[in-house]
Parts: structure tokens; sequence; C-alpha cells
């Protein structure tokens, strides 16, 4: 009987303690605050998105977005731009820009403003040094025209590249460690090697709640590692939803989270 009751009891604290568990994996912290943590891969040591690859990760954090993006089906779709068109010569490419996009500041993102970017992007980094040499013209603020020395099929599928983001330079004081981009989060606090803490601010289309992602960029505990390693946010509004990806499996936030 005491063996009985003892087996009992040890149940009971194993469930307490998963339920304890359960309820500190959901994201709220003490102060009633919503944070949810997660592990980087690696840590990085900026977020402009125009260099190197760290575009991947403000776009993957919503900080950043691009004219175009890849769909599920390897499909360039519009992003913040539009439509793209060739010319008949295909040496000058048309791009056209959404209506009312703008910056997480507020500022309107201009024809002018996506030109500028796509110049710095090719002087910063190597992959898209093309883009540096093209030739630009602003028709008006929410058209312009890209001209290249030579036939270039992909130009677009470059366009939709996370280093293509589109970044708003003047205000941006500090691009390394906060840049003013056009995604859904912006950027509270940014340490290398310590993390990324982001603010939800769903100005385009929800703007009811805000939400703090921190993204922690060392070593997890070895009891956390497999749960935690490659984990990122992918701060998509679907039906409602966040989404947590780790590369194949999808964790669905209920909107109630926030």
């Amino acid at each position: 009987m005491k063996k009985r009751i003892t087996a009992l009891m040890l149940a009971l604290i194993m469930v307490l303690s998963l339920a304890a568990c359960s309820s500190n994996d959901n994201g709220a912290a003490d102060d009633g605050e919503k944070i949810l943590h997660v592990a980087e891969s690696f840590a990085y040591p900026s977020l402009d998105a125009h260099k190197e690859y760290y575009g991947w990760y403000t776009s993957i954090y919503g900080i950043t977005e691009a004219l175009f993006k890849m769909g599920d089906d390897s499909s360039v779709q519009p992003c913040l731009a539009e439509k793209a068109e060739v010319s008949d010569d295909n040496l000058t490419w048309t791009v056209t820009l959404k209506d009312g996009i703008s910056f997480s500041n507020g500022n309107a993102v201009t024809a002018e403003n996506v030109i500028a970017n796509l110049k710095r992007c090719g002087e910063v980094n190597v992959r898209f040094a093309q883009f540096a040499d093209y030739e630009y013209k602003a028709v008006s603020d929410k058209e312009f025209t890209i001209t290249t020395d030579e036939i270039y099929p992909t130009l677009v599928n470059d366009l939709a590249s996370p280093e293509m983001a589109i970044m708003d330079l003047d205000a941006s004081n500090d691009i390394d460690n906060a840049p003013v981009a056009t995604g859904p989060f912006v950027v509270k606090s940014f340490l290398y090697n310590r993390g990324v803490k982001i603010l939800c601010q769903l100005f385009h289309s929800i703007s009811s709640y805000f939400f703090h992602f921190t993204v922690n960029q060392k070593k997890p505990p070895s009891n956390q590692r497999t749960k935690a390693r490659g984990t990122t946010l992918f701060p998509v509004s679907k039906n409602g939803h966040f989404i947590v990806c780790n590369g194949t499996s999808r964790l669905c936030l209920p909107r109630n989270f926030f």
C-alpha cells in the first residue's frame, strides 16, 4: 500500500513538473510580457541585410523585406514591388512598387529609396556587385527602371534575394545594430554573440499587439540543444498564427499567445 501511495505521489510530482515546464515554454515572462526564446545556429556580427548573408537572418526575423520573394514553388512573387517588366531588347526593367508601403518608422518607401538600396547592396556585397554599375532612373515615386549592360534574364530572382532588402538608409543611424526596414518586426536590441531582441509591430495590417522575440546566439544548454538548435521564427501571419520553423517542422502559435 505504501509503495502504491509513493508511486502516486511521484506521478503527481512529475505531472506538476511537466505542467510547470509547459507553462514556461509558452513564452510568458514573470511580469506578464510575452517572450519567445529561440536559439540560432551561429553568431553573426551585424544586422545589415546588405552584407554577407545577414539578410537571410533579418528576413527570417521579420525585420527586412525585398522587392520580391520566392514562393513555395520557387517562383518569384511580389513583395514590396507589384511587378517588374522588361523591355523588348531585354535590357531595361521597369519595377513598380506597391501602393502605400512604408518603413517601420512611417516613412514612405519611394523609388529613390529603393535605387539607393540596390546600389549600396552592390557596393558592399560582392555577390551583387553588378548592381552598383547598373543605370537607374526614378520614373515616379513608385516606379523606376534598371538598365543592364547585357541581357540578364534572372535579374528579378536577384531582387528576391534577402540581401537585396529595402532599408531606410537615411533613418538607419546604426545599420549594423538597428536597421530601419519594412518588416513587421523592429529591432529592440542587438549585441554580437549575445542575441537580438525584436519587437513585433504589425503596422501593415494588425496593429493591436506587440511581441518580444529573443534570438540567443550563444550555445544552448546540452539538455535543450536538440530542441533549440536551428530553430527560428518565421513571422508570417497565416490565418492569425505565427510560425516557428526549424527547417522541417513547424510550430504554430495561436493569436491568443500574444
